[in-house]
């Protein structure tokens, strides 16, 4: 039985395909309206007369939040073999690989900078480890045997350091 909200949520996933086969993968309309579809398709989604405003909005927010924290994420260290894979964007799009030789020299010097400098944080070099390992604020507090508030300060504040680090401001 086809009732109204399915009616609207096929409606706008209609809408966005179409918008999306307008652009070239990789643009940032493409990457929006690909996600705003994956938005609309989590049936405990809200339906009603603003989804496509709302699925829209929710999609940039989404790219938004991934584009910043893709500094702690863009490494990951796989330790049953030894390798590392880089994930990062290539002409706007997500794109996951096998790091090179020279661009794993530059995450250790990177993660050395910013690990001299976290250090004068207080709970710093913790919370970095943590943020690296992929563990949540609340996982974060547990171990080191602090409060979630001081846990997100120093999160903070290492991604201020880490953000200037890579915008080439502390050598």
């Amino acid at each position: 039985m086809v009732t109204l909200a399915s009616g609207i949520r096929w409606d706008v996933i209609r809408s966005l395909q179409t918008t999306r086969n307008h652009y070239s993968p990789g643009s940032n309309i493409f990457e929006e309206c690909d996600k705003a579809i994956s938005l609309a398709l989590n049936p405990r989604r809200k339906v009603n007369s603003y989804l496509l405003r709302n699925v829209m909005r929710d999609a940039r927010r989404s790219l938004v939040r991934m584009e910043r924290e893709i500094p702690f994420s863009m490494f990951s260290r796989n330790d049953q073999d030894e390798t590392y894979s880089y994930c990062g964007y290539g002409e706007n799009s997500l794109t996951a690989r096998k790091a090179s030789p020279e661009e794993i020299l530059i995450l250790k010097d990177l993660l050395a900078t910013i690990r001299m400098t976290v250090s004068k944080i207080r709970y710093g070099e913790p919370c970095l480890n943590g943020l690296l390992n992929g563990d949540t604020v609340q996982e974060i507090s547990k171990r080191i045997g602090i409060s979630r508030h001081q846990v997100e300060y120093a999160k903070h504040k290492i991604r201020c350091i880490a953000a200037e680090i890579f915008e080439g401001g502390i050598a």
